[in-house]
C-alpha cells in the first residue's frame, strides 16, 4: 500500500524528503510538478511523480487503483495571494479539488485523507481582546466572526465537508491547520509568510540591505510561523495517528513561537549581524492587509496529545536552516 501526496510544493517537497527517509512508499500526485524545485529537497529519481489534475476525477481515481493507495496526503491548492487575485479559480481549485479527493477516497475505500488547512480561518474571526490562545475548536458567530478573505473561507468549507464525508460516510478524514509557513522553495514565495520571510534572508545572505516597504510583508501583534519542515512531520504524524487517539479531527500546527515584527527583525539580526535594516513601511494592522493584528497564539495542545506532533524548529533555527539551503542553492533560484 502507498500513500498519495497531492502537490510538490514547499510542504509537499518536504513530506516526500522525510518521507523517503523513512522507507515509505509514496508517489506525488502534481498537475505541473516544480522539479527544479523537488531537486533542492528530494532526489526526483527516487521518487515516483504521476502528472493528475485535482479537476479530474477519472486521474484520481486511476492513480489510486493503479498505484494501491490506502492514505492520501492533500497539499495542492491555491496560497491566498493567488486567491485573492484570481478568486474563482481559488474556488474551484481548493474546494473542488479537496471534493474530488474526499469523492475519490470514499468510492475507492481509501483509510485516511489528511488534509492542509490554514490558521487563517480563526484570524479575523476571533476578537482582537481574545484573552487567551485560540483552540482549533475557537468560538464564532457564523456571520459575523466568518472568516475574513476567499482564500480561508475555502479552507473552511473544505475542514466542513470533510467533517461530514467522516460522519455521513466514514471517510478518515483529518485536517492540520498550517501557521505561517515558511521553507525552501526556489523561485518567488508566493506565500505571504514566505515572501515576509524572504525580504530578509535573501538579501542577507546576498550580503545586501534589507529594505522593508511592502505594507503586505510587515504585521502588528504577533505570527505563528513554522518552517515547512514541522509542517511536512505534523502532515505525516496525522497519517499514522492511530484511529483511537484521533478525536478533535482539526489540529493546530505552528512553531510554538509567537513571533512579533520585532521578533522577527531581532532573530535576523542574531544571524546576519552586519546585515542592514531600513524600514520604510511597518503595518500597524496584521499580517497580509488583515484590518487588526493578531494578539494571541494558536493552541497546539492537541496536536500534541492526539498526533503526537511537536515542533522541532523554533524560528532561530528555522532562518538557519533556511539560509544555509539558500546559500547553497542560490544559483539555481530563478
Amino acid at each position: 500500500m502507498a500513500i498519495l501526496v497531492t502537490g510538490g510544493g514547499m510542504v509537499g517537497s518536504q513530506i516526500a524528503a522525510q518521507l523517503l527517509e523513512r522507507g515509505d512508499k509514496f508517489l506525488l500526485f502534481d498537475a505541473a510538478p516544480p522539479l527544479h524545485h523537488l531537486s533542492t529537497v528530494v532526489d526526483p529519481g527516487k521518487v515516483k511523480i504521476v502528472r493528475g489534475d485535482l479537476l479530474s476525477m477519472p486521474d484520481l481515481i486511476h492513480t489510486i487503483r493503479k498505484e494501491g493507495i490506502d492514505r492520501i496526503i492533500h497539499t495542492a491548492g491555491m496560497l491566498l495571494s493567488g486567491v485573492r487575485e484570481r478568486p474563482y479559480d481559488g474556488i474551484n481549485v481548493n474546494i473542488m479539488g479537496t471534493a474530488n479527493v474526499l469523492e475519490a477516497a470514499r468510492l475507492e475505500g481509501v483509510k485516511r485523507v489528511v488534509f492542509t488547512s490554514t490558521g487563517l480561518v480563526s484570524f479575523g474571526a476571533v476578537d482582537p481582546a481574545w484573552p487567551e490562545p485560540v483552540e482549533p475548536d475557537f468560538q464564532m458567530k457564523m456571520l459575523t466572526h466568518r472568516p475574513k478573505a476567499v482564500y480561508p473561507v475555502t479552507k473552511f468549507a473544505c475542514e466542513y465537508i470533510g467533517l461530514c464525508y467522516h460522519q455521513l460516510y466514514n471517510v478518515d478524514f483529518v485536517t492540520v491547520r498550517l501557521g505561517s509557513v515558511f521553507g525552501p522553495f526556489l523561485g518567488t514565495a508566493s506565500s505571504i509568510p514566505g515572501r515576509t520571510i524572504d525580504q530578509f534572508i535573501r538579501p542577507a545572505i546576498a550580503g545586501k540591505k534589507v529594505v522593508v516597504e511592502d505594507p503586505l510583508l510587515s504585521y502588528g501583534g504577533g505570527a505563528d510561523y513554522v518552517y515547512s519542515k514541522d509542517t511536512a512531520r505534523a502532515c505525516i504524524c496525522a497519517c499514522d495517528a492511530a484511529p483511537e487517539k484521533i478525536k478533535a479531527r482539526v489540529y493546530t500546527v505552528s512553531g510554538g513561537q509567537f513571533v512579533t515584527f520585532q521578533d522577527l527583525i531581532d532573530t535576523v539580526k542574531k544571524i546576519f549581524p552586519k546585515v542592514e535594516i531600513e524600514l520604510k513601511h511597518v503595518s500597524k494592522t496584521g499580517a497580509a492587509g488583515f484590518p487588526y493584528p493578531n494578539t494571541q497564539p494558536k493552541d497546539i495542545s492537541r496536536s500534541r496529545d492526539e498526533i503526537g506532533y511537536v515542533p522541532e524548529y523554533p524560528l532561530e533555527r528555522a532562518l538557519k536552516d533556511y539560509a544555509e539551503w539558500l546559500e547553497k542553492y542560490q544559483r539555481m533560484i530563478v
